[in-house]
């Protein structure tokens, strides 16, 4: 037996990389719905840093229904987030035409960030815009709702 060979055991991890998410708790719409037709509406969303490293800067991207639904607004940039960090994007969007919508908010759409999960990017709700009133619905008080029950 010679002493020229030596072994050892060395763990390889995954780099550090961030995780931006999206979660349902994360996007919000004011004034809560139902709104009625043509009211302006900010979207918002809260985008969460689960990952273990600082991300770099992105954008979120609002869309009226999930891509490639029209998209509201232009893209919203976020600079860094740190780990366990947030950021916060909204845009203004005039609630049309009347019935369901679904507000959709997207980070990193192009994928422009290197992460630990690529597949959480995207959260939505399902906010109600009502046509206008008649005025003999008014004397009775009624609100007709498109696409509601």
């Amino acid at each position: 037996m010679t002493n020229n060979d030596a072994c050892g055991t060395l763990q390889v991890t995954p780099a550090p990389l961030p995780d931006l998410i999206l979660d349902a708790g994360g996007l919000g719409v004011f004034p809560l719905p139902p709104v009625t037709l043509g009211t302006a509406v900010l979207v918002n969303a809260t985008i969460r840093n689960v990952g273990n490293a600082t991300s770099g800067a992105t954008v979120v991207r609002f869309h009226d229904g999930t891509p490639p639904a029209p998209q509201i607004g232009t893209d919203q940039s976020l600079g860094a987030i740190t780990v366990d960090g947030t950021a916060s994007a909204s845009v203004a969007w005039s609630a049309s035409p009347a019935g369901w919508h679904d507000p959709c908010a997207a980070v990193d759409p192009d994928d422009q960030v290197a992460e630990l999960n690529e597949a959480n990017h995207l959260v939505d709700l399902a906010p109600e815009v009502e046509d206008v009133p008649h005025a003999d619905e008014r004397d009775h008080g009624s609100r007709p709702r498109v696409g509601g029950t």
